[in-house]
């Protein structure tokens, strides 16, 4: 059996907690990073926002939904991930300026804040039944 193969008979949800965990470790790496290079949270969590988008939605559609790429999807996982971002960037105000946490802690906890958020955001982006396109195999 192919390694494609044994990947599709994966459930879903493990499926989605792997990419969206990748997603998670890079996104707070980026932001860790990109604030330790001396940018303010507030503009780093904007610097990375579009990279993380496509990249988010690119996993997302290859390894968990097994999706073709299209605009509308790419419109709608992106509104779901940037409707979280007041969340996150509140998240990040009360844990760095008001706890005065590091940003690595503050980033790991925020991140954790709004997983859930993004998993229904993301499932509801690639829902069949909106007329999304799928890609051949079945459904799980």
């Amino acid at each position: 059996m192919s390694l494609a193969a044994r990947w599709q008979m994966v459930p879903r949800v493990v499926r989605y907690t792997l990419v969206g965990g990748f997603c998670a470790v890079l996104n707070n790496l980026l932001l860790i990073g990109t604030v330790q290079a001396g940018i303010g949270y507030m503009t780093a969590v904007w610097v990375i926002c579009a990279p993380m988008l496509v990249i988010g939605y690119l996993l997302h559609v290859v390894a968990t939904f097994e999706a073709k790429p299209a605009l509308v999807p790419f419109l709608r996982y992106s509104a779901g991930i940037l409707a979280s971002y007041p969340v996150w960037i509140g998240s990040l105000f009360v844990l760095c300026d008001l706890l005065t946490l590091p940003i690595a802690a503050a980033s790991i906890i925020a991140t954790g804040i709004v997983f859930a958020w993004n998993y229904v955001a993301t499932h509801l982006a690639f829902r069949a039944r909106l007329g999304f396109a799928r890609a051949e195999g079945p459904a799980r």
